[in-house]
């Protein structure tokens, strides 16, 4: 989905780093597996425990976390925004700190109340 939509605005997906070594690499179904290693070396998608887990569910703070990298990585450096990530070669921790802007945040917000179902308060519609 976010490569389509990268793809869509006419962003290119920068290569920050080589695709991560998955032990479950060979789980990614063919048809995702461009787009998969796309948003992996560009550091929007880094999987688990060196796994990419691609037939589990996403949760909801996996979700928030693809939208926020995505939005630092591709989005703002292809808008060439002064808070566009500069990244050096070394890996990326899992939990660093990503800036969002505000217009940032309130599409990530927008996103999860859809993807919650609209806002319900069941807590399990993703």
């Amino acid at each position: 989905m976010l490569s389509n939509y990268a793809s869509f605005k006419g962003y290119v997906i920068p290569v920050y780093r080589a695709m991560p070594t998955f032990t479950d690499k060979d789980s990614i179904a063919s048809w995702a597996l461009a787009a998969s290693s796309a948003l992996a070396e560009a550091c929007v998608l880094s999987g688990s425990d060196n796994r990419f887990k691609p037939q589990d569910n996403a949760t909801r703070a996996e979700v928030a976390q693809m939208f926020k990298n995505f939005l630092r990585f591709v989005v703002e450096g292809n808008e060439g925004s002064e808070n566009a990530a500069s990244l050096p070669t070394a890996t990326l921790s899992s939990t660093m700190d990503i800036y969002i802007d505000r217009r940032a945040q309130q599409a990530i917000e927008t996103a999860l109340m859809f993807a919650k179902g609209g806002g319900d308060d069941d807590d399990n519609d993703i």
